[in-house]
């Protein structure tokens, strides 16, 4: 292959990006940031990602609704990796109205641990291919 996996994460909190970073800088991906859904669009128009991370409550003139509408028209192939805090015994899906057909839909509640971003990631990497 050669080419290392290249993931596009949304999200706006600074100290989230920082954590995140220094969990996936182990692993031989990269790793690129953006905090509104628009910059989000705008790079998956630029570059090819191998998957997405995106936390649902972000500013900006979308939402995480509109981001995941966009994804499953626009590109259902990425794994989404859809990160929030969800009330106990809740899913993100149970809150998200996800068509499975359209999306490679994962979850990764906060707040994240090595293993559940390291394991969300290679499942990811895998269900892509």
């Amino acid at each position: 292959e050669g080419e290392k996996p290249r993931v596009l994460v949304l999200e706006d909190d600074i100290s989230a990006q920082m954590l995140l970073e220094r969990i996936v800088r182990p692993l031989d991906i990269e790793i690129e940031f953006v905090a509104e859904v628009g910059k989000g669009i705008e790079k998956l128009t630029e570059k090819t990602y191998h998957i997405i991370i995106a936390d649902f409550h972000l500013e900006g003139e979308f939402n995480g609704d509109a981001f995941i509408e966009y994804h499953q028209w626009h590109a259902p192939w990425i794994p989404l990796i859809l990160t929030t805090t969800a009330q106990p015994g809740e899913t993100v899906k149970d809150r998200f109205n996800v068509d499975p057909k359209f999306a490679l839909f994962f979850e990764l509640p906060k707040p994240w641990s090595i293993e559940d971003v390291h394991g969300i990631l290679e499942t990811a990497l895998k269900a892509k291919r």
